[in-house]
């Protein structure tokens, strides 16, 4: 039987025949002792009679509860505490997190990196006594069988650990928990800062992010990058948006290690200090041709720029019909049938890049363009720079053979209007003219990729994927002025930005990039991917600061067959060597693992981040409910005082009525 939150059990449980039998006695026997005690106190005063009633009720109330088993139903919520580090944290601003702790928590967690990372030394043995010291957050589902409600203190956790405990919790208790947090006061410090962690000799590399400055925190400060040799590469008085943006090249080859230094604008002190690590790779680069129909000071300038890093380069230039002038830069082949009309389908393997004008394309006889579709299907990519001819009739039979847009002639601008130029990470600083023209398409075909706008935001580069290789228009034919204007680093991105969109793909095995915004700092899981062969017996392994080797085992991934990731834990500061063999080609890259004093503003920002964001996702709080078995000491209390009252009672006054009641 169950009575709103109290259920009763008669008899503990007994078969139902026995507790309804005895149920039938008791109330038997309580009307039989209730009648003879109204008829012997029939004279007596209403009080007395009343007295007598309630006390013989009260007893058999009693008899009922200590035969029967009663417990209360609470509706309660499994609440746990776990102090995470905090940025500044000490023992004594610890102790204060132990006194903000409701009482009636009995479970509070603290993780051996709290005490790891306090400003003052501090042991577990100083801990309160029913504080539980741990690990990993994982751990709280070893010590406790049910939680529904988690408290978490300090700066939170990562999103990858708020993941493996919410999934814990899915696999052990069958439920989410909710997490109740706020966020402690920012401190000063960079954050979200972006930059390339592996690029190739000759790449430009950008580092962006933000200077995060608590309220109320006076001054100005400006933020210097630093190159390994103690030079200040640039230095930015950072304005209200406290955004900074630096672009700079490096052709040494290895781990690179420069520094952004955060200082006070007033004192010129510097008050922080952070690293900026990442690999710079000699890579393999592309072997270009460029078929052209006249010189012209664009193809001179990248001739020129991809040949200082490396780049096979083979300019072919139409004289007449049918003749050329070849010129080769970082090669020496006596074949040259790529530029002449007798170019077979296999000569067009031997460039990863084509780069050819509207006229020289035009020029292309039917097999030839035959040929050059062919080879872009198995992976050559074809840069066609816009104009006259490209226009034309003829122009546009052409480029639609191959892609399903065409370019458009503006009547209302000249070769003389100039924009800036725009992309998806960077946008010049100077000013250059672009072909009069517009590239139309249908604005949701999904094949497309527009690399470059103007300042109205039409495009001017527009890239299309066939087969394995890809085909893009470009209305700038006149980058070159960037370089000539000492804006090398434009004209480096934006070609740079060209060459690894278009170029043919690199033959695996090779590392994929890490992400540009992954921190390597604390004690946890960095994915990383490479891009294996389909034969070949393949070797993955990394050398550790302390010169360990350790394997890993790359998974095939179920989006790419080529694509296979693993995990691993880095736990000593320093310069990891990742090193990838199969079928005799190797590919390795540097990647550095930071002391956890390193970035404190921009891991307390991503940890505060994903906390939060966690906690508005699961803010319902579960509720179990709860049985609590009733304390019968009171009702044995209560049962003696009245056998008492009733034993008095017919001691002094068994003169008054019958012998029994």
């Amino acid at each position: 039987m169950a009575i709103n939150n109290m259920r009763f059990d008669f008899l503990f449980g007994a078969p139902t025949p026995l507790q309804w039998a005895m149920a039938l006695l008791l109330l038997f026997t309580f009307v039989i002792i209730t009648k003879a005690a109204y008829q012997r106190l029939s004279n007596a005063h209403l009080w007395h009679r009343s007295i007598v009633l309630v006390a013989n009720i009260g007893v058999f109330i009693c008899v009922l509860l200590l035969a029967s088993e009663v417990s209360v139903k609470r509706e309660t919520t499994q609440t746990a505490v776990l102090i995470t580090p905090a940025q500044n944290d000490t023992t004594t601003s610890l102790v204060a997190k132990a006194n903000d702790i409701k009482k009636s928590i009995q479970h509070i967690f603290v993780l051996r990196e709290v005490l790891d990372k306090l400003n003052e030394p501090m042991d577990a043995s100083q801990l309160p006594r029913h504080w539980q010291l741990i690990e990993q957050p994982e751990q709280i589902f070893t010590k406790l069988d049910s939680l529904q409600h988690l408290q978490i203190l300090g700066d939170g956790l990562t999103q990858i650990q708020l993941d493996d405990m919410q999934d814990l919790a899915q696999t052990r208790l069958e439920h989410p928990i909710s997490i109740e947090f706020t966020p402690p006061p920012a401190i000063l410090g960079l954050v979200n800062v972006s930059w390339q962690r592996r690029l190739a000799v000759g790449q430009t590399q950008q580092i962006t992010g933000q200077l995060q400055i608590p309220q109320g925190q006076p001054g100005a400060f400006d933020i210097a990058l630093v190159a390994p040799s103690g030079e200040t590469i640039s230095r930015l008085q950072l304005g209200s948006e406290n955004d900074f943006d630096f672009v700079f090249m490096t052709q040494t080859t290895g781990p690179q290690r420069y520094t952004l230094d955060i200082i006070d604008s007033s004192s010129k002190q510097v008050v922080k200090t952070e690293s900026i690590t990442f690999d710079n790779f000699q890579a393999d680069r592309p072997d270009i041709l460029i078929r052209q129909s006249s010189p012209s000071f664009e193809t001179r300038h990248i001739k020129n720029w991809a040949a200082e890093f490396g780049s096979r380069v083979t300019i072919a230039t139409q004289i007449s019909q049918s003749k050329f002038i070849v010129q080769q830069v970082n090669r020496d082949d006596e074949n040259l049938a790529a530029v002449s009309d007798n170019v077979s389908a296999t000569d067009w393997q031997n460039y990863d890049l084509l780069i050819i004008d509207g006229r020289a394309l035009t020029s292309l006889t039917e097999p030839q363009q035959q040929d050059v579709y062919a080879a872009m299907q198995a992976g050559l990519g074809i840069l066609v720079i816009a104009d006259e001819s490209l226009l034309s009739d003829e122009g546009m039979t052409r480029l639609n053979a191959w892609v399903d847009w065409d370019v458009v002639a503006l009547s209302d601008r000249t070769q003389n209007d100039q924009t800036r130029i725009f992309a998806q990470q960077f946008i010049t600083q100077l000013p250059i003219p672009t072909y009069p023209a517009r590239l139309n398409f249908v604005p949701d075909n999904t094949a497309l990729e527009v690399l470059f706008r103007d300042k109205d935001n039409s495009p001017l580069v527009v890239n299309q994927s066939v087969g394995k290789g890809q085909l893009a228009v470009s209305l700038i034919n006149s980058s070159y002025q960037w370089k000539l204007s000492s804006q090398l680093s434009d004209f480096s991105r934006y070609w740079q930005t060209l060459l690894q969109t278009l170029s043919r793909p690199a033959l695996p095995p090779y590392w994929l990039p890490p992400s540009k915004k992954m921190l390597s700092t604390d004690s946890q899981r960095v994915p990383i991917c490479a891009l294996l062969d389909d034969e070949g017996e393949m070797v993955s392994q990394y050398l550790t600061p302390d010169n360990t080797v350790v394997s890993i085992e790359l998974v095939n991934s179920v989006i790419d067959d080529n694509k296979h990731c693993s995990q691993f834990w880095p736990v000593h500061t320093g310069w990891y060597v990742f090193q990838l063999m199969q079928n005799t080609k190797t590919d390795s890259f540097y990647w550095f693992h930071h002391d956890h004093s390193q970035w404190p503003a921009w891991r307390q920002a991503n940890k505060q981040k994903a906390t939060s964001q966690h906690a508005a996702q699961q803010r319902n709080v579960s509720s179990s409910i709860q049985s609590t078995p009733m304390d019968k000491l009171p009702v044995w209390a209560v049962f003696i005082l009245l056998s008492a009252l009733l034993w008095i009672e017919r001691k002094f006054y068994a003169d008054a009525g019958p012998s029994w009641g």
